[in-house]
């Protein structure tokens, strides 16, 4: 088994996005649109500390605020801190998606490390709209010969034993 440690992605990452930011020459504003109780949350705490580490602003709203921020010119991006319920995310406006980086991160980090994708064998677990599908996707598009499956189903419970 391969241990593939996501932080030297991360760090080459956001030091490539804070070379974009400082080109840009202004502060590009992400929002993070979050429940009340997700706020305080240690993926929402990290998400803050990631975007102003490479000069984004971030800005936090309620759900109840998406229809507007889709339409505000002053908002760059936005991203909609999960689980706020699939139909919310897929509100959002494809232009302003900052979500949609999650499959891809999962083909970077498979490509960072030097595993190929083309001509492999992959199985997503889950087909939900936010994530199973899009990397599902993503895969495909890579050329890997993928399968999507449930998680209750016989072939998964039968790989756990």
């Amino acid at each position: 088994m391969i241990l593939l440690d996501g932080r030297p992605v991360r760090d080459a990452i956001l030091a490539e996005l804070r070379a974009r930011v400082d080109r840009l020459g202004r502060s590009p504003v992400l929002v993070l649109v979050a429940g009340a109780d997700q706020v305080d949350s240690v993926y929402v705490r990290n998400k803050l500390r990631a975007a102003t580490s490479i000069g984004v602003r971030i800005d936090l709203a309620p759900p109840k605020d998406l229809a507007r921020l889709n339409a505000d010119p002053k908002v760059d991006a936005i991203l909609v801190q999960m689980p706020l319920g699939e139909n919310l995310s897929e509100q959002v406006n494809p232009r302003k998606d900052a979500d949609g980086c999650t499959p891809s991160g999962i083909v970077e980090l498979l490509k960072y490390y030097g595993i190929p994708i083309a001509g492999k064998r992959a199985v997503v677990v889950g087909r939900n709209a936010f994530m199973g599908r899009p990397i599902a996707m993503r895969l495909l598009d890579q050329d890997a010969d993928r399968k999507s499956t449930r998680l209750n189903s016989s072939h998964v419970k039968r790989s756990r034993m």
